[in-house]
């Protein structure tokens, strides 16, 4: 039994391991994509939208629990759940997982990138792929919405009047916890500042990723501890074993960060 992200999905049913990530249409996303491998997959055990809540295995089997209290069985669990998923005490093991264990689980920090997709009814930034803002305000600083990707650059997505703005750590999560149109409004503000009023067009459409705050990643990825505080073996006790269960998160890789 394996419990992953369509991402994850997408590398584990590969007959090989490719060295390169597999990317596709921003148009169509990559899930259609693993989509048509599992289709073809054997038997008719694959769960879609399923919310593991326990995995148990004191018994003969392992069993999986997810919320309306529905069982699955198996011999084997691959748990591939973010770090943050764990550490926010989403999913549930019995027994408890050893200390050995949860020690690793909680040395690892999580980091937050979120994207702000912004389609206008016209595009005003010029041709140029990346626009930067350096901000005044003295208590975030460079943080306020420092860049925009325009997706109307050559390479990208013509005529689509938009633009992706980021925003990081701490800033990212004080964006998080706006409202779409506090967000709006304080986007705008920066690219009237930048451009002029009369020049930015209407905004017609917000989208707003809030990784720090969704219950299925809480948060965009891990990264190591403190150095100091890192033993050598981490990423292997990380991704070690425990009875019949095994684990595979982004964490665990050895040269994650």
């Amino acid at each position: 039994m394996v419990a992953a992200t369509p991402y994850e999905f997408q590398h584990l049913i590969d007959e090989e391991y490719p060295p390169e990530y597999i990317i596709t249409d921003y148009n169509q996303g990559f899930f259609p994509d693993v989509h048509a491998k599992l289709v073809g997959l054997p038997g008719k055990n694959l769960k879609f939208n399923k919310v593991v809540r326990n995995i148990d295995q004191s018994g003969d089997k392992v069993v999986v629990t997810t919320e309306g209290k529905h069982q699955y069985t198996a011999d084997y669990v691959l748990v591939t759940f973010g770090i943050g998923v764990i550490q926010q005490g989403e999913v549930t093991f019995t027994p408890d997982l050893p200390p050995w264990k949860t020690e690793q689980i909680f040395r690892y920090q999580r980091g937050t990138i979120d994207s702000i997709f912004l389609r206008f009814s016209s595009s005003f930034w010029g041709d140029k792929e990346w626009i930067y803002h350096a901000s005044e305000r003295n208590d975030v600083d460079r943080h306020y919405y420092p860049v925009f990707l325009n997706l109307e650059a050559e390479g990208y997505y013509a005529d689509s009047k938009m633009l992706v703005a980021f925003v990081t750590g701490e800033e990212a999560l004080r964006v998080e916890g706006l409202t779409d149109g506090q967000v709006a409004n304080e986007i705008l503000a920066v690219l009237r500042s930048m451009f002029g009023a009369e020049t930015v067009s209407t905004l017609e459409e917000i989208y707003v990723e809030r990784w720090a705050s969704d219950p299925f990643h809480y948060g965009l990825f891990s990264t190591w501890p403190v150095p100091s505080n890192v033993p050598v073996d981490a990423a292997q006790r990380l991704r070690a074993k425990v009875g019949r269960i095994f684990f595979a998160q982004q964490a665990s890789d050895p040269f994650i960060g």
